[in-house]
């Protein structure tokens, strides 16, 4: 595989792993979970009872720890019946764009810049002649923010927004002033809204993560959360999803032929987050610190080697930077010289932009790991 070949940020992890070069490209925790809840799903796996289909919505235990959740640390009361269980945050998002479709819908509005992967997963459902709507944001003068008139103008056409909040790449948090005049807008012209929160663990002091099922749980409203950043449970696949009722039943009936059920794992979380809170919190203060830290030591290493200008993040686990290089490859190719994997902007935003004039890393990396591109920036500067 050579450079323009590189498509997503997984194929540049992939391209680094093959040549022993430390990679910022594909956003993994390299935590491990808590000791404590891998304890529970081992012996969860030793149950007879688990390994057959799960129910369709999630298991019980599974949704009262949820419920748990959103009440502890998002102030969020949710039903029953308000709560999906998900394969991950992406099985989410799957079984709603194939909610859309089921339901007559085919045009998907992507705010920018967004998560590469979000247009991937349009393109399983509708096809690779998609009918996407890319909506632009201001620049990183105004940290990404919405461009109210862009997305007034797409409301007229689409049947569904999609958005990252926190953001990734940008790690940009939405206000809650803009989240409210958002719904307001899809409300009056009947667009779904679709938000990935699968870094709202992932917010920095003084930033707030605010997101709508705070306050009224609308039909047109889903929001998508996980487990696989902020406790490291990537290869689980356990998600949820919060929606009213009603939308939640139809969710249900798309998600059930698709993944059949969540993984048995799920027992194991819902075990965790009712009956051992304080080591849920504990762990996810954990990997904030290291998150935060790691943004602080490679954005000046960046900095200092590269002469790239930070964009500093409000959440997330990704920060941008602003290259200097005639194109986002040749920004690439740069830090690969230096002995660091990272993602060009052009990724996330839309197709044939292969100048962005941004470059973005992720800081779920250990210490050792961050030591290690440390010195391969200091050796190579």
């Amino acid at each position: 595989m050579e450079l323009k070949d590189l498509k997503t940020m997984r194929d540049i992890n992939d391209y680094c792993v093959k040549r022993g070069v430390p990679s910022l490209a594909q956003g993994m925790i390299e935590l491990p979970p808590s000791l404590l809840l891998r304890q529970i799903a081992g012996e969860v796996a030793l149950l007879d009872t688990v390994h057959t289909y799960r129910c369709r919505s999630g298991e019980p235990v599974y949704i009262r720890g949820i419920q748990k959740l959103l009440k502890e640390d998002f102030g969020t009361t949710a039903n029953e019946d308000q709560i999906l269980a998900t394969q991950g945050v992406s099985g989410g998002i799957v079984s709603t764009l194939a909610y859309v479709k089921d339901k007559g819908g085919s045009k998907i509005g992507l705010v920018e810049p967004f998560y590469t992967y979000h247009i991937f997963q349009i393109k399983r459902i509708f096809g690779e002649d998609a009918d996407i709507h890319f909506i632009k944001s201001h620049d990183h003068t105004q940290f990404f923010a919405p461009d109210w008139d862009e997305i007034t103008k797409a409301m007229k056409v689409v049947d569904m927004i999609l958005l990252c909040n926190p953001g990734n790449p940008s790690g940009r948090v939405w206000t809650k002033e803009e989240l409210t005049k958002l719904i307001s807008l899809s409300k009056d012209r009947n667009v779904i809204i679709l938000l990935d929160e699968c870094y709202s663990d992932m917010v920095w002091e003084p930033s707030v993560h605010y997101s709508p099922i705070q306050d009224n749980l609308e039909d047109n409203v889903i929001v998508v959360r996980g487990f696989s950043k902020g406790l490291g449970l990537q290869s689980w696949r356990v998600g949820y999803l919060i929606t009213s009722a009603p939308t939640a039943t139809s969710l249900m009936k798309v998600a059930d032929p698709i993944y059949i059920c969540v993984p048995f794992v799920q027992h194991a979380v819902g075990k965790y987050l009712l009956e051992h809170y304080d080591d849920f919190r504990n762990h996810k203060k954990a990997v904030g610190e290291l998150m935060r830290s790691n943004w602080t030591t490679l954005s000046k290493a960046l900095h200092d080697t590269l002469g790239w200008e930070p964009i500093n993040p409000a959440g997330s686990m990704y920060g941008m930077f602003l290259h200097k290089s005639k194109d986002d490859m040749e920004a690439i190719k740069l830090a690969l010289e230096k002995g660091v994997g990272v993602c060009p902007g052009s990724m996330f935003f839309r197709a044939n932009s292969e100048n962005s004039g941004y470059t973005r890393i992720h800081c779920g990396v250990s210490e050792e790991k961050t030591n290690a591109i440390l010195k391969n920036l200091t050796q190579n500067k």
